[in-house]
């Protein structure tokens, strides 16, 4: 098995995910348990020490309470909160600020995306129109997600 299999693996959820969101509004429950428990055989495939495994753990950990944080203050969906956390299991703690700032980037364009579009026209004819950009905003974050060292910037790492 190749060493550019487990981000691919990652990227294909991700998109998955950035799909579904496009379609319906809504990540399934079972995407994001997917996307964190597919962290698992990946770790054990590249023969991950158990101490690396386990901050990437808490990596997610700490993400999925900030987006539940975020969640409760309205400022993010459910579903967003839960497969941040769990995308977060794959950056681990060496990618951790790289990968919440390329969300945020990703996230914020995207806001910046929905308010021109509802500003402009009728909520019918923007919702035709930004959800290109939706699903762009999370196939570039998963990119990112499993190419933090793409970015350039300090702490960057590959997941392994």
């Amino acid at each position: 098995m190749s060493a550019t299999i487990p981000p691919i693996i990652l990227l294909f959820m991700m998109v998955l995910a950035g799909i579904g969101d496009f379609l319906t509004f809504r990540i399934p429950n079972w995407l994001s348990a997917a996307v964190a428990l597919a962290f698992v055989p990946m770790a054990m495939w590249t023969g991950m020490p158990w101490e690396t495994i386990g901050m990437h753990a808490a990596a997610g950990f700490a993400l999925l309470v900030l987006g539940f944080a975020l969640f409760a203050a309205g400022a993010f969906g459910g579903g967003d909160a839960k497969l941040l956390g769990a995308a977060a299991v794959w950056t681990g703690s060496a990618a951790f600020v790289t990968f919440i700032f390329w969300t945020a980037i990703a996230g914020g364009a995207l806001a910046l995306v929905l308010l021109a579009g509802l500003a402009a026209t009728l909520w019918g004819l923007a919702r035709r129109h930004w959800q290109p950009f939706a699903l762009l905003a999370w196939t570039v974050l998963a990119l990112l997600a499993a190419h933090p060292d793409w970015v350039g910037l300090p702490g960057a790492a590959t997941v392994s």
